[in-house]
């Protein structure tokens, strides 16, 4: 199951995994790409690493990461 969890925060919207004794969602969805910005600077490659491995660390390690790159209201692949 996805949870739509537009936060910016990671460990709120990480939370919703769950626990290690109580499973909740699949994968909330990861707006962490598109919330990065559009800028030259927000896609070289070392922040765009920066985004992927601040995911990962706070994704509980049994778990899908997801990455969402557009949606009706915004697209960081337009470019």
């Amino acid at each position: 199951m996805e949870v739509d969890v537009h936060d910016s925060n990671l460990d709120v919207v990480t939370r919703y995994y769950g626990t290690s004794w109580q499973d909740e969602a699949d994968f909330p969805t990861n707006y962490q790409l598109i919330d990065h910005g559009n800028s030259s600077e927000s896609w070289a490659g070392t922040s765009v690493e920066q985004v992927i491995l601040d995911w990962m660390t706070k994704m509980p390690s049994n778990r899908w990461p997801n990455w969402l790159v557009s949606w009706v209201e915004n697209s960081c692949l337009e470019k």
